[in-house]
């Protein structure tokens, strides 16, 4: 069952967050390495889908696709010549994918061959720093030379909302969840936004560069640890330290979380 809280209310309640929100870090927990696999690429894009296969993007355009058991299990080869920027395989028959440097979308659909393609420039839109897919068949933009949030039904816009008062220097992750729009910026933290792209609330973050969200929970690394809070109620934040090793992402599917290099990823268990 979905848990939307009303974001009026938030957006006004959580100007008092930074005063009382607080974090706290799990201890006598151990790290176990149960396999570490080396990829013969280097890994710029990351997801996992709903029945925990894992979906790599690497820098020359390719996305690769592994089990559960971190078995690779297919290629989708040549699917463009920069690098991946986001993947996202929620809705397993459609994979959606966006390339920041040769500005494109492409939807991968199981039952057709040929990918649909969106060129952002036959968007209206000079140059997007991320696109995602909302959870009505649109797709969201950011827009990076307006400073807008767009939606678009296909190519037809939706609507567009001004970020005026945001100053976002380094997009990295954008996500639809429930009826919240959500921006990851790697300097200065979340961004929430409702389903009109309106600024609700914010959580100031340094070094994120990708988020999950699984059982309704918000799960990154940053700063050598998982952070892990519910993205409506974001005064209270678990933290767990890391294994002792510098990873770019974490991935979290079932009893294990799965941490990732810029070539190679690491299946552990939290053993208490």
């Amino acid at each position: 069952m979905e848990r939307k809280r009303d974001l009026k209310i938030l957006k006004v309640s959580l100007l008092l967050t930074f005063y009382f929100s607080f974090s706290f870090t799990l201890s006598a927990q151990e790290w176990h390495l149960e396999k570490m696999t080396e990829v013969p690429y280097q890994i710029s894009a990351c997801a996992i889908d709903q029945e925990g296969k894992m979906y790599l993007g690497s820098t020359d355009g390719n996305i690769y696709r592994y089990d559960s058991a971190g078995i690779e299990e297919q290629i989708f080869s040549n699917v463009n010549l920069s690098a991946v920027t986001l993947i996202e395989p929620w809705n397993r028959l459609k994979l959606f994918s966006f390339f920041r440097e040769n500005q494109i979308i492409q939807i991968l659909n199981r039952f057709v061959t040929k990918p649909t393609e969106y060129f952002i420039q036959d968007l209206g839109v000079e140059f997007s720093s991320l696109a995602t897919p909302g959870i009505d068949n649109s797709f969201w933009v950011h827009s990076s030379n307006f400073n807008e949030l767009r939606k678009y039904n296909g190519s037809q816009l939706v609507f567009s909302t001004p970020l005026s008062d945001i100053h976002i220097p380094e997009p990295v992750h954008l996500l639809a969840y429930q009826n919240l729009i959500i921006l990851l910026d790697a300097k200065t933290g979340f961004y929430f936004f409702d389903q009109f792209g309106n600024l609700a609330y914010s959580l100031p973050i340094q070094d994120a560069k990708y988020f999950q969200i699984y059982k309704e929970k918000i799960y990154l690394y940053a700063d050598h640890h998982i952070m892990i809070f519910d993205p409506y109620f974001i005064d209270k934040i678990e933290k767990i330290e890391a294994p002792d090793e510098p990873f770019t992402a974490v991935l979290r599917s079932d009893n294990r979380f799965i941490f990732l290099k810029e070539t190679a990823f690491s299946f552990y268990k939290l053993k208490n």
